[in-house]
């Protein structure tokens, strides 16, 4: 699994296998909450169905109450990323004008923050009811 433990982040974050810009916040295991700017711009919960199944499984049945995402991947249970999406390779001359603007970079942070608080209540009562198991 990429990304399974601290340190993997950290090699991440610091762009030796990939380029990426992140904030990685653990919340147990094998899962964390982050906001990650890889290929693409998204935020989300990151936990590797490979490396954890049970826990990926559960995660993605909590949170699909929680509201709209994109289709959980074999990484991501829970994600989301702006609309119209931001591919970072290569972006598009909307894209650049959409990052580009003050109004529309306060309308996604705010967005971003909105998501990341639902999703952090969320994983704590999960975390707390998991333990309790």
């Amino acid at each position: 699994a990429w990304l399974s433990t601290p340190q993997r982040i950290r090699e991440s974050v610091r762009g030796r296998q990939r380029r990426e810009c992140a904030l990685y916040y653990l919340i147990e295991d094998g899962v964390w909450l982050g906001v990650i700017a890889n290929d693409w711009l998204w935020w989300g919960v990151y936990c590797e169905r490979d490396a954890y199944p049970d826990t990926h499984e559960r995660l993605r049945a909590l949170l699909a109450k929680i509201g709209p995402a994109s289709t959980p991947t074999n990484s991501a249970p829970w994600w989301r990323g702006p609309d119209p999406g931001i591919y970072l390779k290569d972006p598009s001359r909307d894209a650049l004008a959409l990052l580009a603007s003050e109004d529309h970079v306060k309308e996604f942070a705010d967005e971003v923050a909105k998501d990341i608080a639902v999703l952090s209540a969320a994983l704590e009562g999960a975390s707390s009811d998991a333990a309790v198991d």
